[in-house]
């Protein structure tokens, strides 16, 4: 298997229409879930939108009316790579001003190759797989008013000169759209025509704020937006899109919810507790062999699932858990068979608990897994030695 060399101009190298025919045909070779947890099935919209700065290379939407662009590129010099990370920061400013009428009408001027041109940006959509087109059309009209875009640059190789140009523009603006570097390394398959892509994420930023960005005289700046205004707490963990998706679904069910997270989620963060946003907030815990462990989950519908906490072997911690968060928030245990195992579920009154209903008791789950965690810990250490569990607070015994 041997490397193919991604540069400008050398016979039979991929060049960057080839790597944005890629792209296009195969979205899947895009790591996207690495950079943005909730983004998932991107759906090829077109190569080449016209935009008033120029055309950007590769369009990509989802069913829940995300918004993705790449562009492709191969680093030629250092001029090169500070002019394609302006560039891209460019085309995206040109869409946070547009309607989904104007970002509808340029899109369906793009290039779509083989493929059928649709009517409307809906028709890409598969049944079933998103929103109804109502809904998607105001998803997309709200990320592009709120600049909630992933912004891709994909080449084959991104030098420290590009990384340190990132993180100046990021200095200079906080949030909205989140920017990553992404490395093809592509390989021939010997006897075959086929190819081997291996996608790499050599840098995501968190989220950057809408700005201007200006070249003059050869030399890039970033004017920051004017100033939005947004609650202190919503800052904290704003650090994705999914992150900030999630706490404004939060605060359509109870405006108290985003700041009672936020203080919850600071509150964990001392005990080695910490939110991963994906398409929902699953709480997790590092264990000290590398073990990852599920500590519940809270779903956008508002559903609080702690059945999945721990594992297999832990059976005694997850149901000691439940049962201490059950008497925390006044509610049930629910043993629920599943196969060779019984899974724990909190209940109040006979139904899975809404975050709402717990936003005002976060601290008594804090307070659990405080005293819990370290027997988890233990239990965890004898298991891997073939020791008997050692008892847990207040003396329950793992596996009574």
């Amino acid at each position: 298997m041997t490397q193919v060399q991604l540069t400008s101009g050398a016979q039979g190298a991929f060049q960057e229409a080839l790597i944005q025919e890629l792209m296009f045909e195969h979205p899947e070779v895009l790591p996207l879930t690495e950079i943005e947890g909730a983004i998932e099935e991107l759906i090829s919209v077109c190569r080449e939108m016209p935009t008033p700065h120029g055309p950007i290379d590769n369009l990509f939407i989802t069913g829940d009316g995300h918004i993705v662009i790449a562009e492709a590129k191969l680093w030629k010099n250092p001029q090169a790579r500070r002019e394609v990370v302006a560039q891209a920061l460019d085309y995206a400013s040109c869409l946070f001003r547009m309607s989904y009428t104007e970002f509808e009408s340029h899109a369906l001027r793009g290039n779509f190759g083989k493929h059928k041109k649709p009517s409307h940006l809906w028709e890409l959509v598969p049944e079933g797989t998103g929103l109804s087109e109502p809904q998607f059309v105001d998803a997309v009209s709200r990320n592009l008013k709120r600049g909630r875009i992933v912004i891709l640059v994909v080449g084959d190789g991104i030098r420290e000169g590009t990384e340190q140009l990132v993180e100046v523009l990021q200095s200079h603006a906080g949030f909205h759209f989140t920017f990553a570097l992404v490395e093809l390394s592509v390989f021939s398959l010997p006897g075959t025509a086929d190819r081997l892509v291996l996608p790499r994420t050599l840098l995501r930023t968190q989220m950057v704020e809408r700005g201007v960005v200006r070249i003059e005289d050869d030399r890039v700046s970033v004017a920051p937006a004017r100033p939005v205004s947004t609650a202190p707490e919503v800052k904290r963990f704003s650090g994705s899109i999914s992150a900030e998706e999630f706490f404004d679904v939060m605060r359509a069910r109870a405006p108290a919810l985003p700041g009672q997270l936020q203080n919850f989620l600071e509150q964990l963060s001392p005990l080695g507790v910490y939110g991963e946003f994906l398409s929902a907030l699953n709480l997790k815990w590092d264990a000290p062999d590398g073990r990852t462990v599920n500590l519940g989950i809270l779903q956008r519908n508002g559903q609080v699932w702690t059945s999945e906490a721990g594992m297999k072997s832990t059976e005694a911690f997850v149901r000691r858990y439940n049962e201490e968060l059950a008497a925390a928030w006044g509610g049930t245990v629910d043993p629920m068979p599943w196969g060779t195992h019984t899974k724990w579920q909190v209940r109040l009154g006979g139904k899975t608990p809404l975050i709402e209903m717990i936003g005002s008791r976060l601290d008594a789950w804090v307070e659990v897994l405080r005293r819990l965690l370290p027997w988890l810990e233990e239990q965890l250490e004898h298991i891997d030695s073939g020791q008997e569990s050692p008892p847990g607070p207040e003396g329950l015994k793992a596996g009574t």
